[in-house]
């Protein structure tokens, strides 16, 4: 009982706070609030509230630095070959794993342990659908064309193994704090390459090159 109480509250302050985003410009940080819950509660009908989104650039080791072992990593793949990163807490991912699985997040403390590829398969629609909700939010605006087009691509072991696999040397690195139905939470992390302006196309020009051949 307690636990729908959480829910029931949560939703109604997403719903809330969407109302209010609706009716002005996105900003990277409302945007993200609002594509994640709009994913968790469309794919798991699960209310889920991002706060606490912190930006910033770091190069590229001073973003590996800071990603934990026991984190879900995973590499995202984006437009024209670029390469991000996710990292999410494991105790995000236990929540996100007990609604799929079990119908309900469970409360107490979570046991730590390591994530598996089925963890983060399971999560993987959670990501697609936040990045295309992103896109929804952002159209239009100078960061719509920098943000979205990422998708899961795969699971990585350790930070180690993600040193190996990123090319960038610079990202934008979003940095969030997950509440999962008011009984998980955690930090998300979601690193993206920085892109010159001239390797992101406009949008008349992505309309020009999806337009059929005459």
């Amino acid at each position: 009982m307690a636990q729908e109480t959480s829910n029931a509250v949560l939703r109604r302050k997403t719903n809330a706070a969407r109302e209010v985003w609706q009716a002005r410009a996105m900003s990277p940080a409302k945007a993200w609030k609002l594509a994640f819950a709009r994913a968790a509660d469309e794919l798991m009908d699960l209310a889920v509230a991002v706060s606490k989104v912190e930006e910033d650039e770091p190069t590229a080791d001073e973003m590996l630095e800071a990603l934990e072992e026991g984190d879900l990593l995973v590499l995202l793949d984006g437009p024209d070959g670029a390469i991000g990163v996710a990292a999410l807490a494991f105790p995000v991912v236990a929540g996100l794993v007990e609604m799929m699985t079990m119908g309900r997040v469970l409360t107490g403390t979570v046991e730590p342990r390591k994530p598996t590829r089925t963890d983060a398969a399971m999560i993987a629609p959670l990501l697609d659908q936040t990045f295309e909700n992103l896109a929804e939010l952002l159209q239009g605006q100078d960061d719509g064309a920098i943000l979205p087009g990422y998708r899961f691509g795969v699971m990585l072991e350790n930070p180690r193994m993600v040193g190996l696999a990123i090319e960038a040397t610079e990202f934008q690195r979003f940095r969030m704090q997950m509440d999962v139905a008011g009984a998980r939470d955690g930090r998300i992390t979601l690193a993206l390459p920085v892109r010159d302006d001239a390797d992101i196309p406009d949008e008349a020009s992505a309309l020009a090159g999806a337009a059929p051949g005459r």
